[in-house]
Formats: structure tokens, C-alpha cells, sequence
């Protein structure tokens, strides 16, 4: 039977350093039928002239050299040319297994799925490889239902948010694209999908990415602009579970609250005033999940205590926990 093509979509953004490994890595794959589109996202290192060079040595990879949107706007764009009857995202300082797209593709021909997903390595700057402890079938299928319901719980053994390691039909993104502008637009993308018209999907418990782990600055600065996006991408889908999946809404209001108890503890006392606004979103949103879901989740007394008071007067939470803390 002839290989169908497929098109693997790598945004580029300033990773000259990592970015020769990544496309190697594609290059090299055992399932030869691909279409490889980089998308240079405004770079203004080296990347731009890196990605040139692969498309002269090797017909399947095509550039294009667009201004800087950011990582969604980026894929959106490759989604928009590609020609592949599947899909396949990697981010361009990873990099892949040389069979990730055949093993992948196998599942798909096998079992006619939406999508298929493998697991993942960490990878570290210092050679370092860690794998996460999954213990599980070497396959596992999920019906709709299943999937959405392994989406919400965000749990190693299923669906992951991540847009990378798997391999879509194309059809997936007929009407979904990424958020622009935002920090965690694979969380609301992974959610549109599951909800969508999807039937069946796949996991095969098989390590084939390496997900790089890249040390950034160290800063002393809490950065908003990812807290702010975490909540409102997770009200996101708790909006989908009220609305499509009610049966779920105990899980969503549960995860729902560890963000918003590890967000509020990363605010410190002197930001109070200045982010006044954000605190009052997040009360906001607290006090949604109702605290008989907190109980029913094993949450101990305590802490349906403090979230209670998180709920009605956040600013004393934070001033109560810093002064315990001795900030």
C-alpha cells in the first residue's frame, strides 16, 4: 500500500543552536514520504539562513519567512499550506525518534483514529534523559467520550495538552487553528479538538519524542502574562465540561483548583495593589467550584478552609501566607 504524505510542521523562532538536531532528526525518519515545512517566525539569529540550507540539500523541506506572529501564528500558517493527508507538529529545539512518524502512522492504519500520540523523554541540557513513569498498555484506544474525559483529568496515562507527539489526520484542523497571543494555546487547542467531532484516538506507550528542557534566565519577577493565561485557558475547558461534559464537572473543578492554589502562591505581598485586577478574576473564578466538589475530591478541612478564604478575600490570604512565611 503507497504511503500517504505527511506534513511535519517545525516553527522557528531564534534556536540556531538547536535547530540542526531537530531537522536531522526528521530528515532521517524511516517513513520517507514527508513533507517538512519550516516555518521561520521573523528569527534573528542564524535559523533563517539554517532553514535555506535544508531546503537545497533535501526536496521534501520547504521554508517559509514570515514576520514574527509567535509559536500559534506559526502553525497556523504551516496547517494553512500544508498538502499531507496527516499532520505532525515538533518544536524545532526538540527533536525525534527515526521511526516516531512510521510507528505513529502504523496506529492510524490499523485503527481508523483522529489521532495518535506517543510519550515522551525529557531532555537535558546536560546530556540527561528522563522518561515518565507510565505504566500501561503498549496501546491504548479512547473513544470521544474517554479522550475528553482523559483530557480534562491531565493525567500521564492519556491524552496530553501538548500539540507535539502526535500524528492527526489533517481533517482535525479543518475548523480548529492555535490561539494567537497566547502562552498556553495548546490547552485550549487539545480542548477544542477532543470536543470536537473526533471518534476514536490512540496512545502508544513508546517514548519517540524528546522534549529539550531549556534553562532559562533566572528572575526574581513572578511573570503574569503565564499566570494570567494558565487560569484563563483552564476556565476554558471547565467552560466545555459545564456546557458538553457535566458528568466531568467534579475533575474540572478539581484541577481547576490546584492552578488556582498554585497560582495565587507564586503572587507575593508587594504585588497586591498593582495586580488588584487579576486578583479579583481569580476570586472570581474560585468562587465557582463550590466547596461540597472540594470535599467529595478528599481535599482535608485546612485546605477547604484556605480556599474558602481565597474565594471571598484573596488579598488576606496572601498577606496571611507571607507573614507565615516570614516575607
Amino acid at each position: 500500500m503507497k504511503e500517504e504524505l505527511v506534513t511535519i510542521i517545525i516553527p522557528v523562532y531564534n534556536i540556531a543552536d538547536y535547530l540542526e538536531r531537530c531537522i536531522k532528526s526528521v530528515i532521517a525518519q524511516s517513513y520517507t514520504n514527508l513533507e517538512i515545512i519550516l516555518v521561520d517566525d521573523g528569527s534573528t539569529d542564524e535559523s533563517g539562513q539554517i532553514c535555506n540550507q535544508y531546503t537545497i540539500s533535501d526536496n521534501r523541506v520547504t521554508v517559509f519567512h514570515k514576520k514574527n506572529g509567535g509559536l500559534s501564528d506559526a502553525r497556523n500558517y504551516g496547517i494553512d499550506r500544508c498538502r499531507g493527508s496527516y499532520i505532525m507538529f515538533l518544536d524545532g529545539d526538540d527533536w525525534v525518534e527515526p521511526t516516531i512518524v512510521e510507528e505513529l502512522y502504523a496506529v492510524h492504519q490499523n485503527t481508523d483514529v483522529d489521532f495518535a500520540q506517543c510519550q515522551f523523554m525529557y531532555a537535558y541540557e546536560n546530556g540527561e534523559m528522563k522518561q515518565l513513569d507510565v505504566v500501561q498498555p503498549e496501546l491504548t484506544y479512547f473513544s470521544k467520550n474517554e479522550a475528553i474525559k482523559s483530557f480534562v483529568e491531565s493525567g500521564p496515562l492519556g491524552i496530553s495538552v501538548a500539540a507535539w507527539a502526535k500524528l492527526y489526520k489533517r481533517d482535525v484542523f479543518k475548523k480548529i487553528r492555535y490561539p494567537k497571543d497566547r502562552v498556553h494555546e495548546d490547552v485550549v487547542t487539545m480542548c477544542d479538538i477532543v470536543f470536537s467531532d473526533i471518534s476514536k484516538v490512540a496512545v502508544l506507550n513508546k517514548p519517540l519524542y524528546n522534549y529539550f528542557q531549556r534553562e532559562g534566565s533566572i528572575s526574581n519577577n513572578v511573570n503574569y502574562k503565564r499566570l494570567k493565561d494558565q487560569l484563563t485557558c483552564q476556565v476554558y475547558v471547565k467552560e466545555h465540561v459545564d456546557q458538553y461534559a457535566p458528568y466531568l464537572k467534579l475533575e474540572a473543578n478539581k484541577i481547576l483548583y490546584d492552578i488556582i492554589i498554585d497560582i495565587v502562591n507564586l503572587i507575593p505581598k508587594s504585588d497586591l495593589k498593582e495586580q488588584s485586577k487579576f486578583l479579583r478574576e481569580i476570586e472570581a473564578n474560585a468562587k465557582k467550584i463550590p466547596g461540597g466538589d472540594l470535599k467529595k475530591s478528599g481535599y482535608k478541612l485546612r485546605l477547604r478552609l484556605y480556599f474558602k478564604l481565597i474565594q471571598w478575600n484573596l488579598p488576606l490570604y496572601i498577606k496571611l501566607r507571607s507573614e507565615k512565611n516570614g516575607a
